[in-house]
């Protein structure tokens, strides 16, 4: 497709602009506020504000914050939210700030729907899922530990590694190329146990969205999506919380206030309890992890608020051998993340609304060797240790403002800021090998840091002679130790509503990565080495075209199609055979740069949003492939998480009010492998295979179904019951090539078959 030049970008922005602006009224008055649950004072994020006697209406952002035009008084406000009784306000007069309060309905069942109230706001995003908290809260879930990534993994479009893995691969996107938003807090590495959960305690969760593309202009610094997270706030009106008991997790929430009715807190925690892998081997394995999230939320006045917002998450995995021969081997993982900020909210005047953020985040990993060998027979000892430690950090300032222009303009611009700083890589290793020299070193890479800056202004714009969009640019500057790389990075977005329920919608996007992330393998466990940007490996860059069809029936049905192009530039991967914790070789015989990639595919949806019965059918079809001069001959190969076809299904039934019935489905075309297709043997009789490209081969095709049951006790306590692969489909987790009986075999290692699990919650 041609590229998009800056001078059209910008005459296409002046032009629209024109036409919104050609036909507007003078404002008479705008109305802002936020809503809130009238139990708790949580914000309630996309409730929806009316004005029925102007016919106008707009609906509340991720902060729970509004503003909408008032044209002629007096005035009435249609309030509603799903789940939540619909308030009637009348207006008299002018007023500035209103705050409104909505309180839940006796039966949640029941779908709440005011006629006359179009619902479909922000029609001008594109490839993005909302999170439905009442389908989290029912989701099938390993160990019955409801997992955020493994909902998203469900949805068109996201591709899932397999079982035990918890990462997304968005449109032929790596798993590194996901931005982790957490209360406006990047994570960079957001799996727990070698990626079989997320760090994302489901019990805190307010909302929410998977932006896959056409990302909003606020959002930057990964190629392939972003996804936005918001927590409760904390109950500013009494203390509450629950304790949760299962197989493998157990958790702790509780939140309260500090000053009823304007300040709160929110704490919660997360441990394994049983290390179940310890009972599957006779080897000594030590698995443990945990999380934290703390916040501190503070009413100041009815313009202010204060956040402080906390984040603690760290893993271990080791395994150590002891026999007759071996004295000692010992292998140990261990990596988390740190992040802290402090949140302002304020409402400058009933039009504009201010957000700034300040903070810190960082990714640690640790990966220990230890082999103290005595055989016993007057052989000499071998004694070999290696303790690699690397890191990333990223200190944060972000200012983002909403300006209501007119009902249907909307305008955002801020600014963000990253300093980032680098440990690739460094360890010590000591060794004492019979006939070698002794080493006992400090080996690693340069330790850099870089520092971007971000502008970005987006205009929003609904209803216009029936077209919708947005206008979005975010210039960046990237300042590295030995240069500076400026980029433009465009978004667009322009769609019309044929008829009332049926849109169609076209967006472009343009972004870079300001990192890069090196993937080792070893046995299923993957590990990721994060790297700078260099000035033989400038930062990544992807391009991405969007075509989407929507209908919505109902307000409770929606059945979309998109098709999409995704383009990448100044990819990296590490050498094949390098080892990057041993080697430490210069960055040109470590990694290989340049890369191109190119994803193309189909994501159709039908969604049921609304009611007893809620889910989706989904379905993909794609094609992702890399290029790399020095790989594969210098031809395009298939990328290691490339699904041609996917079908996900996913239900929950609200049986009562105390019990609910879920269950997900998947089929999936295979990832590709590396298998040999031929072997012989040379003349000191050593195997020698053949292999047919690489990635040309995959593995078999997986499928898989799950099934969660819930139900709710008469008083605090509820009980969650899962099974994992129902039907026992042994899918593959990874083939190894092995010797046996002087023949190379393939076996195929499968990471679990059928999984039951029991949870108990006691709310209190």
């Amino acid at each position: 497709m041609p590229q998009i030049s800056k001078s059209k970008l910008l005459l296409w922005g002046v032009i629209i602009f024109g036409a919104i602006t050609s036909n507007a009224q003078q404002a008479k008055s705008f109305i802002s506020g936020r809503i809130v649950d009238n139990s708790n004072g949580e914000v309630l994020i996309g409730a929806v504000v009316f004005d029925k006697i102007n016919n106008i209406g707009t609906s509340t952002n991720d902060l729970g914050f509004y503003s909408i035009q008032v044209k002629n008084y007096p005035t009435q406000f249609y309030i509603s939210y799903l789940g939540y009784k619909t308030e009637i306000i009348k207006i008299d007069s002018i007023t500035s700030i209103l705050n409104i309060k909505l309180s839940q309905t006796d039966n949640k069942l029941e779908e709440v729907i005011v006629h006359g109230i179009d619902t479909k706001f922000n029609k001008s995003q594109t490839s993005s899922f909302k999170l439905k908290k009442q389908e989290l809260a029912t989701f099938p879930s390993l160990a019955s530990e409801v997992d955020l990534n493994q909902y998203f993994q469900l949805t068109p479009g996201v591709s899932s590694g397999g079982d035990g893995n918890s990462n997304l691969y968005v449109r032929g996107g790596g798993h590194d190329q996901n931005l982790f938003m957490i209360d406006d807090m990047p994570l960079f590495h957001v799996a727990h146990f070698g990626n079989f959960f997320s760090t994302f305690n489901a019990d805190i969760i307010n909302s929410a969205t998977l932006y896959k593309g056409g990302f909003p202009a606020k959002f930057g610094g990964r190629l392939s999506s972003v996804v936005d997270i918001q927590t409760y706030n904390g109950n500013i009106n009494e203390f509450k919380g629950n304790l949760t008991l299962g197989l493998i997790f157990a958790k702790l929430f509780i939140n309260g206030p500090i000053k009823k009715g304007s300040s709160s807190f929110l704490l919660s925690f997360r441990k394994n309890t049983l290390n179940y892998l310890d009972f599957l081997t006779t080897d000594n394995i030590d698995f443990n992890f945990y999380d934290v999230n703390f916040k501190l939320n503070t009413k100041v006045n009815d313009r202010n608020r204060l956040f402080f917002s906390l984040y603690s998450g760290n893993d271990l995995f080791g395994l150590s051998l002891n026999d007759d021969t071996i004295s000692h081997i010992q292998n140990r993982n261990q990596w988390g993340n740190n992040a802290a900020s402090i949140r302002l909210n304020h409402i400058v005047n009933s039009s504009l609304f201010f957000n700034l953020i300040v903070g810190y985040s960082e990714y640690h990993f640790n990966e220990y060797h230890l082999a103290d060998i005595n055989y016993g027979d007057n052989t000499e000892s071998v004694y070999y240790e290696n303790d690699f430690y690397s890191e990333i950090s990223d200190v944060f300032l972000k200012v983002n403002s909403e300006y209501t222009i007119l009902n249907n303009v909307k305008l955002s611009f801020g600014y963000e800021g990253n300093a980032f700083n680098f440990n690739p890589g460094n360890a010590h290793i000591t060794r004492q090998y019979p006939g070698m020299s002794n080493i006992d070193e400090d080996f690693g890479y340069l330790k850099y840091s870089s520092f971007e800056n971000n502008l970005f202004g987006e205009l929003n714009f609904e209803n216009t002679k029936n077209f919708f969009g947005n206008i979005g640019i975010r210039p960046s500057l990237l300042v590295t130790e030995t240069n500076s790389v400026f980029s433009f990075q465009p978004r667009l977005t322009i769609g019309r509503s044929i008829r009332k329920n049926l849109d169609i919608k076209a967006s472009y996007m343009r972004v870079n990565q300001p990192f890069h992330v090196l993937t080792a393998t070893s046995s299923g466990f993957v590990t990721d080495y994060r790297i700078p940007v260099l000035d033989i490996a400038p930062p990544s860059l992807s391009q991405q075209y969007v075509f989407g069809i929507n209908y919505q029936l109902h307000n409770s049905y929606e059945l979309s199609a998109e098709f999409y192009t995704k383009n990448f530039k100044n990819l990296v991967l590490k050498k094949p055979g390098n080892r990057y914790t041993l080697d430490y070789n210069t960055w040109e015989n470590t990694i290989e740069t340049n890369g191109r990639g190119l994803a193309k595919g189909i994501e159709l949806l039908i969604r049921k949003k609304e009611g007893r019965l809620t889910g989706w059918i989904g379905y993909t079809h794609q094609k992702s492939t890399r290029i790399f001069e020095n790989v594969n001959n210098g031809e395009a190969f298939p990328f290691d998480y490339d699904r041609p076809n996917e079908i996900n299904f996913y239900t929950n039934y609200s049986i009562s009010k105390r019990t609910n019935f879920g269950f997900a489905w998947t089929y999936a075309t295979g990832i590709p492998a590396n298998i040999p297709k031929l072997y012989f043997t040379d003349t000191n009789d050593r195997y020698v295979f053949i292999y047919d490209g690489y990635n040309s081969s995959r593995q078999k095709d997986y499928h898989r179904l799950d099934i969660n049951f819930n139900v709710k006790g008469k008083k605090n306590g509820s009980w969650n019951f899962s099974i994992i692969n129902l039907y026992n489909r042994r899918n593959t987790y990874y083939y190894e090539v092995f010797i046996n009986n002087n023949k190379p075999k393939i076996n195929d290692y499968s990471l679990y078959t059928i999984l039951p699990s029991v949870s108990y919650k006691l709310e209190f």
